[in-house]
């Protein structure tokens, strides 16, 4: 099938919108947990089973997810779908916030960020999906990297924002980021429902059946262990450091905060490209070694050498290497994946390892910074990052090879 230019563009631009918007979402919470702990009496291992349960939301539903969108192939009205349920989730959140603290709080929050966790469950696989049937093989690294710098500009400017709105009109003022969301949802529906109109595939069922079977193949277990421990060190650090910040390091809860969290993520922005880019030149999994290692060194410097301006230096470099995930992690599962089965191996691949390792994080951080076990935040970001350092090894099994999806 000959690939439109102005179809790659309008791919491309479509689900980039919505990237900005999902990870941006996602990066509303580990900003308003240092306000969920001090004003809302919620402890830290509350916020650490916050955010482990919203990305486990995550991780059950990716794979009805993948497989849903490979046998109807609706990838505009599922994308703008977990858009919009992402949106609702924060106004509720919004509103749970005005009558609710404590326990009661913490048990409201639990459906409400279930919500927000499947509806994040939708875009990485559909993105990467709707990425590799209009963009050639060889160029694709590169899409993956531009899309992936538009979920790294909205972890970049959330933070900042979410400081701006929640200090002028607390946290209800949240929802004029869900307004915003629910917009996009619509304009993202709108863009790609009259480009992607592949009809569902044929084949028989013991044929569908035969795909499932297949798609676990060594290389793709491997690859999502591999992203499973990947995501612990990133996620693990990422959903902490305000609060790290805030308690280890002595700032203020205020704009200053959100700004040195988006110098982080802005970080991000400059590695995907470049990180989808070395995947076209050296290999997905030469890359994805490179970002572990890059990572892990960042968040132990970070912890060792307390000197405030290399703090910076170290919370740049780490979302330099940790926000590499997408185009890394997905150019690899399209590569091992079978014909058709695209979206469920990167449903797989990003919802169960990565979206799962996100889960485990942050509980694992709360549970190693408790008292009667390490005791810190600095000696749990520690542990985790030597952890990480092990996702490195399974990749030897990974064996990547391009197909045609």
């Amino acid at each position: 099938m000959e690939l439109s230019l102005g179809e790659r563009w309008r791919s491309l631009a479509a689900t980039s919108i919505a990237h900005f918007i999902n990870d941006g979402t996602l990066f509303i919470f580990p900003m308003i947990y240092p306000l969920l702990i001090s004003y809302y009496d919620l402890s830290k291992l509350h916020v650490g089973v916050v955010a482990g349960v919203l990305y486990l939301a995550s991780v059950l539903a990716s794979p009805f997810v993948g497989s849903l969108s490979d046998r109807g192939r609706r990838f505009a009205a599922l994308l703008a779908l977990g858009i919009a349920m992402m949106a609702l989730g924060i106004i509720s959140l919004s509103i749970a916030t005005l009558y609710l603290s404590g326990l009661p709080l913490f048990l409201a929050l639990l459906p409400i960020i279930i919500l927000v966790g499947v509806g994040s469950a939708f875009y990485h696989p559909l993105a990467a999906t709707i990425l590799a049937e209009k963009w050639e093989s060889y160029k694709r690294g590169f899409a993956l990297g531009v899309n992936g710098a538009f979920g790294s500009l909205g972890r970049a400017t959330y933070p900042t924002l979410v400081m701006m709105i929640v200090s002028a009109f607390a946290l209800m003022g949240l929802t004029i980021l869900a307004i915003a969301a629910l917009a996009v949802s619509a304009l993202v529906f709108v863009i790609l429902r009259d480009m992607i109109v592949v009809q569902p595939r044929r084949e028989k069922r013991h044929q569908q059946e035969a795909n499932m079977r297949n798609i676990l193949s060594v290389s793709l277990i491997a690859l999502t262990i591999s992203a499973f421990i990947r995501s612990t060190l990133t996620e693990g650090a990422v959903q902490f450091i305000p609060t790290y910040l805030v308690e280890s390091r002595g700032m203020s809860y205020d704009y200053f905060l959100g700004i040195v969290v988006s110098i982080m993520f802005v970080m991000g922005i400059v590695g995907q490209p470049i990180f989808g880019s070395l995947v076209d030149k050296i290999g997905g999994r030469t890359a994805l070694s490179i970002a572990v290692l890059g990572a892990a060194a960042m968040l132990l410097l970070l912890v060792v050498d307390k000197t405030s301006p290399l703090m910076l230096l170290y919370l740049a470099g780490f979302g330099f290497f940790a926000y590499t995930g997408f185009p890394l992690l997905l150019s690899l599962s399209t590569d091992v994946a079978t014909r058709g089965t695209s979206t469920t191996a990167g449903s797989i691949v990003w919802g169960v390892g990565a979206t799962g390792g996100a889960a485990a994080g942050p509980v694992i951080v709360a549970l190693l910074g408790q008292h009667n076990m390490l005791g810190s935040l600095d000696a749990a970001f520690t542990a985790i990052s030597i952890i990480g350092i092990l996702s490195i090894l399974l990749l030897p099994l990974v064996k990547a090879k391009p197909h045609e999806v």
